[in-house]
């Protein structure tokens, strides 16, 4: 119950066993690179299997009262809960004429916003918030990358290539992607209609497409599931393409894709109570402060949403969130305060679950995203 919640008296537990009990640590050490590269299997593990909880949905609700903060009990009567946003409706003066996006405002922007979308590029981007990162580029092509993390079984990579020319056509642009490690994920690659697809499933994939007019935007997904998670997981893509017919291929600079922790985590959308009825069972935590140097983290919520949960509750300066674990759906509870007297604002983080090897993998990977 929240009345009774204590985050800090948790203690620091190996991961490699499960009985040894070192002194409480009130903070998380600045993590080792080891346990970023151990293996965790995404099955449910024993203890969780022998000793099932019952649904969050279907526990008692039982809120405290009289508490001071948010971590003692705040009694609330609404919860709060992100939303995603839909990909714009891409209808603009541009109108595609060859199956590929075109842009809709500014013809020398390639963003994801600012393109029309394919039928393949809305399926696939539904639900999306249509954020891209550029991955490679010259003075002809620019490829990007989209992480799609809405779906509760899956990872899906997007990869955009666009023609940047005014006026020359590409030929034969192709890509190829190789997983690794090969056994511990697989994959189907699709794209948009024109794109042939030379090798759909398997560790390695291919797709081409024959010709690229200029101003115009290829869509491919790639959609990963997992067998396990060793937290080294990467795709390595290469994409080619011809100047002209019959000249010689241009390779751009292979890019490696790195999967983190935070990739297969999934929005679980609880209501207050029952967050509050669960956190005590939810007994395995650690507590970590940082501040944050590689991202913008101004508040509790930025914090949540950074690590793609869902923001369950929000009063003042901290804040609750849920998420599940891809593929298991194992739950993971956050709570997170920030203190607005330092510049940037220091962020203190709470991860809770049922396992103590979880919990580690998780703080230590969370140190690892928004430090």
């Amino acid at each position: 119950m929240f009345a009774s919640l204590n985050t800090r008296s948790s203690s620091a537990v190996s991961p490699r066993s499960s009985s040894a009990q070192p002194p409480s640590s009130p903070h998380v050490a600045p993590p080792s690179s080891d346990l970023l590269s151990l293996d965790f299997d995404l099955a449910p593990s024993p203890s969780m299997s022998s000793a099932p909880v019952p649904s969050l949905m279907d526990l008692p609700v039982s809120l405290g009262h009289g508490a001071s903060s948010l971590m003692d009990g705040l009694a609330i009567s609404s919860s709060s809960s992100s939303s995603s946003s839909s990909p714009e409706s891409g209808v603009g003066v541009l109108a595609p004429t060859s199956g590929l996006a075109t842009q809709v405002k500014r013809i020398d922007n390639y963003d994801l916003p600012n393109l029309n979308y394919t039928p393949y590029m809305r399926s696939l981007l539904e639900g999306s918030n249509h954020s891209s990162t550029s991955l490679v580029s010259n003075s002809s092509v620019r490829v990007s990358l989209m992480k799609l993390t809405h779906s509760k079984d899956e990872l899906g990579l997007v990869l955009l290539v666009s023609n940047v020319t005014q006026g020359a056509t590409l030929h034969d642009v192709t890509c190829s992607y190789q997983l690794s490690p090969p056994d511990t994920l697989t994959a189907m690659l699709d794209a948009d209609a024109g794109v042939e697809v030379l090798e759909a499933l398997g560790p390695n994939t291919k797709a081409r497409l024959a010709q690229l007019p200029p101003r115009t935007t290829l869509a491919q997904g790639l959609h990963l599931r997992f067998k396990k998670h060793t937290f080294q997981n990467s795709v390595a893509v290469t994409v080619s393409y011809s100047p002209g017919s019959g000249q010689a291929p241009v390779i751009l600079p292979a890019q490696t894709i790195s999967i983190d922790l935070v990739d297969l985590l999934r929005p679980c959308r609880l209501q207050t109570e029952q967050v509050a009825a669960v956190w005590g069972s939810y007994t395995q935590s650690r507590t970590l402060s940082i501040q944050p140097s590689l991202r913008p983290i101004a508040s509790a919520r930025d914090a949540i949403d950074a690590l793609n949960m869902t923001v369950v509750q929000i009063i003042g300066n901290e804040g609750i969130g849920a998420s599940e674990m891809i593929t298991t759906h194992d739950k993971v509870l956050v709570h997170a305060k920030t203190d607005q007297a330092q510049r940037p604002p220091n962020v203190e983080i709470t991860v809770r679950t049922q396992d103590k090897f979880f919990t580690e993998v998780v703080t230590r990977n969370v140190y690892k995203f928004i430090r």
